[in-house]
């Protein structure tokens, strides 16, 4: 093959060719280079074609994609190929084995070498000038994109380019030797004779959980009607329920193990035109009841999650910003017709009669599967919990039930009368925590007020909003670092975080979003789509490989603390493991400005990524001596 210009230059930051990265500045360039160029990044920075804002980096020669992680984790690394002179044809790329100095080997089996995808409308709700999917095969062609032709963004300097982010994710094996591996990714174009990158990762000796098995709960949401649109089957089919389990296996990996059961109709800041339970008319106007797509739903669950937590049951809502109570499906049995039933007004006789058959069937068919301590329902509202007769009518129904709460404050019980209920799943948005508590240590104080020590209970969810904290085009480090965020806050995990809600075309062929916010809350109010659709199922975006990342750096920080509050390491080992703690708190702290004109604290990003890759390393080397000691 003919190379058309230098194979290679690479810069710590590539400031020539204006990529977004975390933090913002003030400066601007470009550059023009014939035939394609292979460019470094910095760790876990974002990529977008466009201006480039940030401080100036001289062009160094080509870095290793460096890692560092566990066994039996996903870790990522990336460079770009670009070329601002003509399309990228024919982009190959192929992963060696990683070899440590001992012999031991990671087989190339276990390293994906992928591309990330340009944003798309129908894909995301990402700008144009952004990477969503991550995909096996890199398109035939990658043409060059003038972003000045976007009448939304009205970039600086920003001329033709074409840019292509290839990622490589290294799946340690359980067994994997701990060491320091080493290995080459070729990439090679029509343009572009074959080069090779160096690849290395640091693998010590700790062992990361099953994600079964995960302290950290991101509870997703997903959307069984935007995905069966999506592929267009027939929801509940087999068809169907192959494509949700993709959405289950990969929310499963960054912590989600719930599921949610519609009862009613387009429940607030769902998607759904139909209740998952039918009721079925008889000719005397009396009703039995369909759970056939509840049995698929929790038999797939299952299948993938093993034992749920929570099932939430969507049924009751406050209903001050509602017309009326939320609708349930009927069927006609004599015609299949389809049509609503608004249900009686909550807290009533009437309620009780009306949900107490179809919660008797339904807790047979959860108790048979052993899962009913995992089910809690749900109550919606911007501010307050439900009447106290409402919560009598479960309490009636379901003596031993347990509720979760969607509203601002966070919620211990509901009460009723003389008597309370339990709520063991709450979502906080005023009360979520806060890091306070660390922003005033110095390099000498001892171990700070660690707030998650005392998370992450058996059959309790307590989890922030993060409302307006991170978005489906947050910066990646705003991703990376979202469960860490909220363990320092006292919280398991992150609620409403959207899975695979996707954009649907309107009358009009427009790609358009649901409605899914209602009283301030729900997952539009922050990432809708962690996951994105491909050609057989959901599959890997950037920022779910920035979150599945940082939940594993959450897993090993919770692994440390607890067995040096558990007094089962001491001496060196609790020390290394407690400096460590302390040291990623600083690092955490020392990267927000102070509150400007607009009275918010802002993430410097800059600051972020400066000696981030040590801290990750030094935690999973902590990690390993903790779990060694245990031995």
């Amino acid at each position: 093959m003919k190379r058309s210009g230098p194979r290679t230059a690479g810069l710590a930051l590539p400031l020539a060719l204006g990529l977004l990265v975390a933090w913002t500045g003030s400066t601007s360039a470009q550059f023009n280079m014939a035939g394609p160029q292979i460019w470094n990044c910095e760790y876990w920075q974002t990529l977008h074609i466009g201006d480039y804002y940030g401080p100036n980096f001289e062009i160094s020669k080509l870095k290793p994609i460096r890692m560092t992680g566990c066994r039996n984790g996903h870790f990522s690394g990336y460079v770009v190929v670009t070329c601002s002179t003509m399309l990228i044809t024919d982009l190959k790329a192929t992963m060696s084995d990683l070899v440590a100095e001992g012999g031991a080997k990671i087989a190339k089996e276990n390293i994906r070498v992928r591309f990330a995808e340009l944003a798309k409308g129908s894909k995301g709700y990402q700008p144009p000038y952004r990477f969503n999917a991550l995909l096996e095969e890199a398109p035939e062609e990658i043409p060059t994109v003038d972003m000045r032709s976007h009448r939304k963004w009205k970039p600086r300097k920003a001329g033709p380019i074409a840019m292509q982010p290839v990622w490589v994710t290294v799946v340690v094996p359980k067994e994997a030797a701990p060491g320091k591996y080493a290995g080459k990714l070729t990439l090679q174009s029509e343009n572009l004779e074959p080069f090779a990158v160096p690849v290395e990762i640091r693998v010590h000796g700790w062992t990361l959980p099953e994600p079964k098995e995960f302290h950290v709960q991101n509870l997703a949401f997903y959307s069984p009607e935007r995905v069966a649109l999506r592929y267009d089957v027939e929801r509940w089919s087999d068809e169907h329920l192959k494509y949700m389990r993709k959405s289950l296996e990969l929310m499963l990996q960054v912590g989600s193990r719930q599921i949610i059961l519609d009862l009613v109709r387009r429940y607030p800041a769902r998607d759904n035109n139909e209740s998952m339970v039918k009721w079925i008319k008889q000719k005397d106007g009396s009703f039995t009841y369909d759970f056939t797509a509840v049995e698929k739903y929790l038999d797939l669950a299952g299948e993938v999650i093993g034992k749920p937590f929570p099932i939430r049951l969507n049924m009751w809502c406050a209903v001050k910003e509602h017309t009326s109570e939320p609708e349930v499906t009927v069927v006609d049995a004599a015609t299949g017709e389809k049509s609503a039933l608004k249900q009686p007004p909550y807290g009533t006789p009437e309620s009780l009669a009306f949900w107490k058959p179809v919660l008797g069937e339904l807790r047979k068919r959860i108790e048979k599967r052993g899962w009913f301590d995992s089910v809690v329902v749900n109550w919606m509202n911007y501010c307050g919990g439900p009447d106290a007769g409402t919560v009598k009518v479960l309490h009636d129904i379901w003596p031993d039930g347990k509720w979760s709460s969607m509203d601002h404050g966070r919620r211990r019980a509901f009460s009723y009368g003389d008597g309370k209920m339990p709520v063991v799943v709450s979502l906080a948005v005023w009360n979520e925590g806060s890091t306070k508590a660390y922003s005033n240590w110095d390099k000498k104080s001892s171990p700070g007020p660690r707030n998650w020590r005392n998370s992450f209970k058996p059959g309790h969810a307590v989890c922030a909003h993060a409302r307006n904290q991170h978005w489906d085009y947050s910066v990646l480090w705003v991703l990376r670092e979202l469960a860490e965020h909220q363990i320092m806050k006292g919280c398991d995990g992150c609620d409403v975080m959207g899975a695979d809600l996707w954009p649907a075309q309107d009358a009009r062929g427009r790609w358009r979003g649901g409605k899914w916010t209602h009283y301030a809350l729900g997952p539009g109010n922050s990432t809708t789509s962690f996951i994105a659709p491909g050609k057989d199922g959901a599959q890997e975006t950037e920022r779910f490989e920035a979150l599945r990342e940082g939940v594993q750096i959450a897993e090993a920080m919770i692994f440390i603390q607890r067995a040096i509050d558990a007094k089962k390491v001491s001496g060196e080992v609790a020390a290394k493991g407690n400096l460590i703690l302390d040291d990623r708190a600083r690092h955490f702290m020392a990267a927000w400005e102070p509150a400007g004109k607009a009275g918010k604290s802002k993430r410097n990003y800059e600051k972020v990524v400066d000696g981030a890759f040590e801290l990750d390393d030094r935690t999973y080397e902590a990690a390993a001596a903790v779990a060694a000691a245990l031995k």
